[in-house]
């Protein structure tokens, strides 16, 4: 919720999609809580797609945590890596 632009009368005023999204992203508050709740719902969401589409034995599939040692250039949690064990 935030302040949108109000018209003459007092009601919010009717934007085009290209401003109101500027208005949406330049209000939107993303914590590293909320990425890493991300990153958790899309390797669950990965795991469960090679189970049920894949027919991959779940016995045999890991959701693992967030390599903290690794020194990279990509911020962290921003890809999946997938390996074969």
């Amino acid at each position: 919720t935030f302040e949108k632009p109000k018209n003459a009368i007092g009601l919010a005023k009717s934007l085009p999609n290209a401003e109101m999204e500027q208005l949406i992203l330049a209000h939107t508050v993303i914590t590293d809580d909320d990425l890493e709740l991300l990153a958790e719902n899309r390797a669950s969401a990965a795991r469960n797609w090679l189970v049920e589409k894949g027919e991959i034995s779940s016995e045999r599939i890991f959701v693992v945590g967030i390599d903290e040692t690794e020194d990279s250039d990509q911020k962290r949690g921003s890809w999946a890596e997938f390996s074969l064990k």
